[in-house]
């Protein structure tokens, strides 16, 4: 039976490199959003008309498969809702999803020396507005595509760390090596909701998983409290009429950061999105209300929404 091989990442995450590798290894035909754009349009720089380029897609998409062909589909793929309409249009094909999921830093850089160029304050929204996948949106399997990145950290050290429950000055006195947590030490939230400072809060959400937690999972729950919050710095952002500093989207960026993190560090895929499906989803648990519940549920399941009720108690105990 034919599969479809959907790649989601923002632009410069090495998606279009992958797609071709993608090809070869499965036989596949490449349907790309991009070639689609410079052959309606004259130009793959233009965005507009998004519908009329995603239609085409899934004409091409459905082309491929009546021939008995795999599919390679290109685009960026951030948004959960445009996934899932793909995945329903497509329900009787196993769909995979690959997940390219670059530090923003390579993929800014990455842009920055190829002709077509794009704002930082693009790829910034692209950024933040990257739902990461999971397999109950409908798919048959995830991939996580890694690009190679020294994170400044080492597995082993980390997890003898965490098993000591160390106070908050050594627990930050061995992650400040690493850029990500460097930022948290000293970081004024500089918002009504949160008193303490990145580090300190980060520091409280783990002391009280440490404390209370009795599940199975402990050392993914660690691993969540100290990432939850890491995609906070890039996302700050002035909000005049509030009079305080909002970090929309920071749980996307914080999920990306993690899941980078601990792919250098070696851990396998389900542990590693387990941790990440605790990440992107925090901040649902704390202000989605019964219906944000009620996605997660169908989303992961009940066993990871009670996690993440336990998760928003330590969340709060943090503030």
């Amino acid at each position: 039976m034919s599969t479809v091989h959907m790649l989601a990442g923002i632009p410069g995450s090495g998606k279009s490199h992958y797609a071709k590798e993608c090809c070869k290894r499965h036989r596949a035909v490449l349907v790309t959003t991009d070639s689609i754009r410079e052959r309606l349009f004259g130009s793959e720089a233009r965005q507009k008309n998004t519908y009329l380029v995603f239609q085409q897609a899934h004409a091409e998409v459905e082309q491929a498969l009546a021939a008995g062909r795999n599919v390679v589909f290109d685009a960026t793929n951030i948004g959960r809702d445009r996934r899932v309409q793909f995945l329903q249009k497509f329900k009787d094909v196993p769909v995979e999803c690959h997940i390219c999921a670059t530090p923003y830093e390579i993929a800014r850089e990455r842009i920055r020396a190829r002709k077509r160029k794009i704002e930082d304050k693009v790829l910034e929204k692209y950024a933040k507005n990257f739902e990461f996948p999971v397999l109950g949106e409908g798919f048959e399997r995830l991939h996580l595509v890694h690009t190679p990145a020294d994170v400044k950290l080492d597995r082993a050290g980390l997890e003898r760390l965490l098993a000591s429950k160390p106070d908050h000055d050594e627990l930050f006195g061995y992650l400040r090596a690493s850029p990500y947590f460097a930022a948290m030490l000293g970081y004024d939230q500089e918002n009504p909701h949160h008193s303490k400072t990145l580090s300190e809060h980060t520091y409280a959400v783990l002391e009280y998983i440490n404390a209370f937690y009795e599940g199975e999972f402990l050392l993914q729950m660690q691993l969540a409290a100290l990432f939850h919050d890491a995609g906070k710095p890039f996302c700050k952002v002035w909000k005049p009429a509030r009079g305080y500093y909002s970090y929309y989207g920071h749980e996307h960026v914080s999920a990306g950061i993690a899941c980078h993190v601990l792919k250098e560090l070696g851990y396998d895929d389900d542990f590693i999105l387990r941790v990440v499906n605790m990440v992107s989803f925090h901040m649902e648990i704390l202000h989605g209300g019964d219906s944000g519940a009620s996605r997660i549920y169908h989303l992961l399941g009940g066993h990871l929404l009670a996690e993440l009720y336990f998760f928003a108690e330590a969340d709060t105990y943090g503030k």
